[in-house]
């Protein structure tokens, strides 16, 4: 028996992760594209990783002076990020209703 394979990709639905030169060229190659839609918890959990990152950079009402600083407290809350949350935000979406 001889199997064939259809090419199928997924891509956001954001209208920042998709450009009219990427939907151009995947119909062009006949690829499929899966529904995808932005910002669902369940199928995207890097939209939670990147929520919780960017609380945490701002928490308390931080603000910051120069583009420098801004970059330090990315770069420290990125140290500090629990490498298990990652992991249970992946598997047990938080629930944001």
């Amino acid at each position: 028996m001889h199997l064939k394979f259809e090419p199928i990709s997924r891509q956001q639905s954001a209208s920042i992760h998709v450009s009219n030169s990427s939907k151009t060229w995947l119909r062009r190659e006949n690829i499929a594209l899966l529904p995808w839609p932005a910002k669902n918890p369940y199928l995207n959990p890097i939209e939670n990783v990147c929520g919780s990152l960017v609380r945490d950079i701002y928490k308390h009402g931080k603000q910051y002076a120069t583009i420098n600083e801004l970059k330090d407290g990315i770069l420290k809350t990125w140290e500090n990020l629990d490498v298990n949350y990652i992991t249970v935000v992946s598997i047990h979406p938080p629930n944001f209703e």
